[in-house]
């Protein structure tokens, strides 16, 4: 496994930031359980597959991106978690198609052509939900979330869900002239806690070749914390795929925000019927 040496600083701003937030406190191990994790090598020979179609990058990019990407997924994950303890639970979804600059670092854009590229092509997924009054446990809640089952019932594009081992791999169908379809492996880690549940999730193969669409690089957090009022969500990803054209941009946001709002309303339905 890789492991970041730059990240971890995040976590003392956050107490900083946030001095209210105990290093006891759910967002805390929260946190340190994401800073925690490495970064597979099966995402860092992904990042080399990207480099490998598009042309040569500088040495060393791969990590430098792939450490990038996660203290964004920190970053962002810490301002959620604060915004959720303040009882702050307006549900969205936003769907955004991040430029150069959103990646800029000491107020400096990436210098590399290839780089930059390969943020040109990110898509950035967010959303927040709340389920008023429900008394499952945020385990409970994550475990039927990402059941295999539940997945292919509320997503018409999954075809297929291998879990073994640490590793999910997916097939999802295409939707002609808007999506292509992908086969795709993802390392799965969790955790659990009576009152944060988590899954974290990364792109480490895609095995089916050529006939899918490349998924270059992926990264999601999917979080139930429990509030006094019932249960927060929060979901972070950021893919980049083959390049989107414009077109294909407007709608496949629609689709990924539809799809998304459709899985959090299944759920609360599932939790219902499961506790009925």
């Amino acid at each position: 496994m890789i492991r970041r040496t730059s990240v971890p600083i995040v976590l003392l701003l956050l107490l900083i930031a946030a001095p209210a937030i105990s290093d006891e406190s759910p967002e805390f191990r929260l946190y340190g359980w994401l800073d925690s994790l490495a970064i597979d090598p099966g995402t860092i020979a992904e990042l080399q597959r990207f480099s490998a179609d598009e042309g040569d990058w500088p040495e060393g990019s791969e990590e430098r991106l792939a450490a990038m990407f996660r203290a964004r997924v920190l970053a962002d994950v810490a301002r959620a978690a604060r915004s959720i303890a303040d009882g702050k639970h307006e549900p969205y979804v936003r769907v955004s198609y991040l430029e150069p600059g959103d990646f800029a670092r000491g107020g400096q854009e990436t210098q590399d052509k290839r780089g930059r590229k390969f943020e040109e092509g990110v898509i950035r997924t967010e959303q927040v939900g709340f389920l008023a009054g429900e008394e499952t446990t945020p385990l409970q809640a994550l475990s039927t979330f990402v059941d295999p089952g539940f997945r292919k019932q509320t997503s018409s594009r999954i075809e297929e869900i291998n879990e073994e081992d640490g590793l999910s791999c997916i097939r999802t169908k295409g939707m002609w002239g808007l999506l292509d379809p992908t086969s795709t492996c993802n390392q799965i880690q969790i955790l659990d806690g009576p009152d944060v549940a988590a899954e974290h999730s990364q792109v480490v193969d895609n095995p089916d070749g050529e006939d899918f669409q490349s998924i270059y690089f992926k990264e999601s957090v999917k979080i139930f914390f429990a509030t006094p009022s019932g249960l927060a969500f929060y979901y972070i990803n950021y893919t980049r795929s083959s390049k989107l054209g414009s077109l294909k941009k407007k709608f496949g946001r629609g689709k990924i925000e539809d799809s998304q709002r459709e899985r959090v309303a299944a759920l609360v339905e599932a939790l219902k019927a499961g506790g009925d």
